[in-house]
């Protein structure tokens, strides 16, 4: 919940758990059929080929990849602890009702600055 004068307002953080994909060409030169045994890789089990090879998951994946956030904030006329929660964000939508010019308005109604938001993305 963010600070939207004497209304609720909400935020929302979004994030997909960090993962790794399967490497195509390795995938290939094992010989490893398209199918559900692939999904077994990628869960991190190993299989057993049709000619009783054993393809374990780490050879056939690659790097750990960070997952991706989003976050989007509804109106809101502080930006008190909103830094926190959007760092590292992917993607930021947020509001911004006022220029910086009309600061005292935005101040009045509970709503950035267009500048406010900026700061939060950067």
């Amino acid at each position: 919940q963010v600070r939207h004068r004497d209304t609720d307002s909400y935020g929302f953080v979004l994030e997909t758990p960090p993962r790794r994909h399967l490497r195509a060409e390795h995938l290939t030169s094992l010989g490893v059929p398209v199918g559900p045994v692939r999904k077994e890789l990628v869960e991190g089990r190993s299989i057993t080929l049709a000619d009783g090879r054993t393809v374990a998951s780490e050879d056939v994946l690659g790097p750990l990849e960070p997952g991706k956030k989003l976050v989007i904030i509804g109106d809101t006329g502080a930006t008190d602890d909103l830094a926190d929660h959007v760092c590292g964000a992917d993607l930021l939508v947020i509001e911004a009702t006022f220029l910086e010019r009309d600061a005292a308005l935005a101040r009045d109604y509970g709503h950035l600055t267009a500048a406010q938001a900026a700061s939060l993305a950067a």
